[in-house]
């Protein structure tokens, strides 16, 4: 499987010494996971507490979180699923750039798995997604709060000045199929 680099935004300050990569999986009919990996000062990162629910949570980016952006090739409309690494998520949908956001409807809430060491943060999520095509274009996505309290937005790139995970110009991610070597 092939994972991507996220980048921080240009604009940030105050980054952690981290490197990211991301990967968007099809794991079943209907199933995606999504793989980020951390390397580096994990521990320069704040991490939200941990809730033992898996709650559906609005405003998830003023924290650490990890994103991603779906959309069917060659279509205005996408969604935006957003997974903290406290179990808590959030999923819209919208008709195009940022208009008509709507609560994606999901069959469960994501299974997160979080694993930290002291150079590693994994966190894995798997979701249900009813409308899930082979050929979406994804945007692979991270917000990273340090202990300091900076915020920092990281993608495969940032093609404006400002930090805009909606720009589908920055989704250049694609789905890769599970294979039994990936499960090892």
């Amino acid at each position: 499987m092939e994972f991507f680099s996220l980048v921080p935004h240009p604009a940030a300050v105050n980054v952690p010494a981290i490197d990211i990569y991301a990967v968007a999986l099809i794991v079943g009919s209907g199933r995606a996971a999504f793989r980020y990996r951390v390397r580096g000062d994990v521990k320069s990162i704040r991490l939200p507490a941990t809730r033992t629910k898996a709650e559906r949570t609005d405003d998830l980016w003023r924290h650490t979180c990890f994103e991603a952006f779906v959309a069917q090739k060659n279509s205005e409309r996408y969604a935006e699923l957003n997974f903290s690494p406290s179990s808590e998520w959030a999923a819209y949908t919208f008709e195009k750039y940022r208009y008509n956001m709507q609560p994606l409807p999901v069959m469960r809430a994501p299974a997160v798995q979080l694993k930290i060491d002291p150079e590693v943060l994994a966190f894995d999520v798997t979701v249900q997604m009813r409308s899930l095509a082979a050929d979406s274009v994804i945007g692979l996505t991270a917000v990273i709060e340090s202990i300091e309290g900076s915020i920092s937005h990281w993608a495969v790139a940032h093609p404006v000045a400002k930090p805009d995970f909606h720009d589908a110009r920055a989704w250049t991610a694609a789905f890769q199929r599970l294979t039994a070597e990936d499960r090892l």
